[in-house]
């Protein structure tokens, strides 16, 4: 046996219901830092751009995802 992992279905059925969950609690928490919907919204909207901004630098500048880019590379894996 190689582990005791769940298999990948689970998992993906797993993220389907927490990522929307997670999602509205960051808005809310947003919502109340900045007393605006529109600022909670514009930086939400933000996140998606800077996550293809560092995939293009991590391609022009030719390095891994090894090392300090773990977390860079469970929001490319998982599709943030």
């Amino acid at each position: 046996m190689v582990g005791n992992g769940k298999p990948n279905s689970c998992q993906s059925t797993t993220l389907k219901i927490i990522l929307p969950i997670v999602l509205v609690i960051i808005f809310f928490v947003l919502y109340f830092t900045y007393n605006s919907m529109k600022e909670a919204l514009i930086t939400m909207i933000t996140v998606p751009f800077a996550l293809i901004g560092g995939v293009y630098m991590v391609y022009f500048y030719g390095k891994s995802f090894g090392g300090g880019g773990g977390g860079f590379h469970c929001l490319v894996r998982y599709g943030y």
